[in-house]
This record gives structure tokens, sequence and C-alpha cells, in this order.
């Protein structure tokens, strides 16, 4: 009986050691496809698949029991596999961290009165590093290189500009054009 105890005591000790190792997060980075997740090593227990957007909030996925899971997230989510023992403390797998490549959108072209600052509609990303660069024109001045929705101002005629968001994945980049026209006016018509 005491070899039994021992055993099951050493048995319990080595899980939670096993638990601490599994501290480290998997990066993956995820684009169309889906993605099957699988656990290594799995003897027994009952398997309960999670999903986290935080890394410590998390909440179990329906139907979710097997020693794989596939899937294909919607957005950035961290997964683990739960896994519950009759008599000793549960176990979680290591934290595999699925993140979707990031795609630029730099918004829309667009055509103003010459001399008119305007508003740059870049999307944005917690999280994500975002740089908006000038490829043509002169003269131009950019608020923040850095965030999204920033301030242009231009002198020149015709502008393009190219928004780009890096993350861990990748780059993603987009362009757009700015024109700058100068109203004319015939006997009380503006022509643009």
């Amino acid at each position: 009986m005491k070899n039994h105890l021992a055993f099951f005591v050493l048995g319990c000790i080595l899980l939670m050691l096993m638990q601490g190792l599994n501290a480290q997060i998997v990066n993956i980075c995820v684009e169309n496809d889906s993605v099957t997740l699988t656990l290594d090593n799995y003897q027994f227990g009952n398997i309960q698949w999670q999903q986290s957007t935080d890394n410590m909030n998390w909440e179990n996925i329906e139907g979710a029991l097997f020693h794989h899971y596939t899937c294909l997230p919607e957005k950035s989510t961290y997964y683990r596999a739960w896994i519950s023992y009759q008599t000793c403390p549960p176990d979680s797998s290591q934290v595999s961290f699925l993140q979707r490549k990031v795609q630029a959108n730099a918004g829309p072209d667009k055509v103003l009165n010459t001399g008119c600052p305007t508003l740059l509609f870049g999307n944005e990303y917690d999280g994500i590093y975002g740089q908006w660069t000038v490829l043509s024109g002169d003269s131009a001045y950019i608020e923040d290189l850095n965030a999204g929705n920033t301030i242009f101002y231009g002198t020149d005629s015709l502008y393009s500009l190219c928004w780009t968001l890096t993350d861990a994945c990748g780059t993603s980049s987009d362009t757009i054009t700015i024109e700058y026209v100068t109203n004319v006016y015939y006997d009380r018509i503006v022509i643009v």
C-alpha cells in the first residue's frame, strides 16, 4: 500500500512539474488555411480544448474533446488543451498562439482642392507596427508616420502614399493616391 501511495504522489508531482514546463508559447502564423493542433505524448485523462484572446481568461471550445483540434481563427487567438484526471491535478498543454496575418488597408484614393489637408485612414491593430511612406510627390508632410489615422499635407498635384503593417507574420502594404486640383471658375461655375 505504501508503494502505491508513493507512486501516486510521485505521479502527481511529475504532472505538476510538467505543467510548469508548458509555460512557453508557440506562435503560428495563419493566413487562409486551417490549422490542426495536436497533443504530443498524450496518455490518459479527459481533454477539453480551450481558447483565449488574452492568454489569461480561458473558455471551453464546445465539442473539442479529442487529442487534436482543427480550426481557422477569425482573429488572433490563444489555444490549449486542458487535461483533467480523476486523482491528480489538471494539466494544460503547451499554449499555441494562432496569429492572423494582417492585411494593410490605406483607405480610399482622394481628389482634393489644392492646399487642403486631409485625414488618412490606414487600418490599425493593437500590437501591430504601422508606417506611412511617401512614394511620389514633393513637399509632403504626414503628422504621425506611425498612426493609421493622421493628417496629410501636400502642395504638389499628385501623391502616392504607402501604408505598411508589420507583425510577427511579416508585412503587408497598400497604396493610395491623393490628387490636388485647382478649381477653375467660369462665370460663377466651378470646374473641378
